[in-house]
């Protein structure tokens, strides 16, 4: 079975916003588009309310679930050092940063549905 990891890009700005690995691209990007409580989900909601749609990229593609862990991990850290504010878990330091992002970034939603 082929994996990959992909990215997230807002169309707004062009931005990675976020990476992540599947065996299944159709229905990752599928559940990435219903725009879940997530950070990432969060901004998709915002994406989608000012009438786009996030793009997907294929970034890498690998032969098993070890190796698209390792890109995974390879892919974050080299966003990360080239100050890409990526909403991962893994990428946004520690759960009062979260906190805070997703308050940020639900404050900015909400302000769109008024």
């Amino acid at each position: 079975m082929t994996h990959c990891v992909y990215a997230l890009i807002d169309p707004r700005s062009d931005g990675i916003f976020y990476i992540g690995q599947t065996s299944d691209l159709a229905r990752r990007r599928a559940e990435h588009m219903e725009g879940t409580d997530q950070l990432s989900g969060v901004l998709v909601r915002q994406i989608r309310l000012a009438g786009f749609v996030p793009l997907v990229v294929v970034l890498e593609r690998c032969e098993s679930m070890d190796a698209a862990l390792r890109a995974e991990i390879f892919w974050i850290e080299l966003a990360r050092t080239r100050g890409m504010g990526l909403l991962n878990t893994q990428a946004v330091g520690g759960a009062v940063a979260r906190r805070a992002t997703r308050r940020a970034l639900t404050n900015a939603l909400d302000a769109m549905v008024e």
